[in-house]
């Protein structure tokens, strides 16, 4: 288990990182200087996670542990076993991905173009299936985007799309088919 723990050494730097952080967005005067607040809370969301993958990860070592002085015990318990150790397995991994370090183009927007290419209406059908490939992408990983379309007349075929994101979501613009 030493060799794991020391695998996480880093995170305790972390975690009083966090506590620390949890300090002082409790006091009242920090939210005198907006941006501070901001970004002491921005820091604190970030750090959540990797707190709470910690916390599983040590809670399921210590599960294993007693764990196993049980199965010497009593071997019902051994049956428990490769339970605990898939549920360790778990939560090591997790928080291996955790602790890997972050872009720091993962905050921020996203406009992505798409254009129908040479095909005439069939590029068009093509462009607007991967726009919504797109879409469902994004809903899935980061929730509802937020988008507009803003057609000036009707349209024949979707060409044209803009979709402002605020989290980093795909976004995309694909020209619009006018009627001929």
């Amino acid at each position: 288990m030493s060799q794991a723990h020391d695998k996480f050494g880093n995170v305790h730097e972390l975690l009083d990182e966090y506590v620390e952080l949890e300090k002082e967005l409790a006091d009242p005067s920090i939210h005198n200087d907006q941006g501070k607040a901001r970004r002491l809370g921005k820091r604190y969301a970030e750090l959540g996670p990797v707190i709470a993958g910690y916390r599983a990860w040590k809670g399921a070592t210590e599960d294993l542990t007693a764990g196993r002085e049980m199965a010497a015990e009593d071997p019902d318990f051994a049956a428990e076993l490769p339970a605990l150790e898939s549920a360790l397995a778990s939560a090591e991994s997790t928080l291996e991905e955790l602790l890997l370090p972050r872009d720091p183009n993962d905050d921020r927007d996203v406009i992505m173009e798409i254009k129908a290419g040479v095909g005439g209406d069939e590029s068009a059908l093509f462009a607007g299936d991967l726009l919504r490939m797109y879409q469902r992408y994004a809903e899935r990983q980061v929730g509802r985007p937020r988008s507009s379309m803003r057609p000036t007349q009707k349209w024949a075929a979707i060409k044209m799309y803009r979709w402002q994101s605020n989290r980093g979501e795909a976004a995309s613009r694909v020209r619009l088919l006018t009627p001929n």
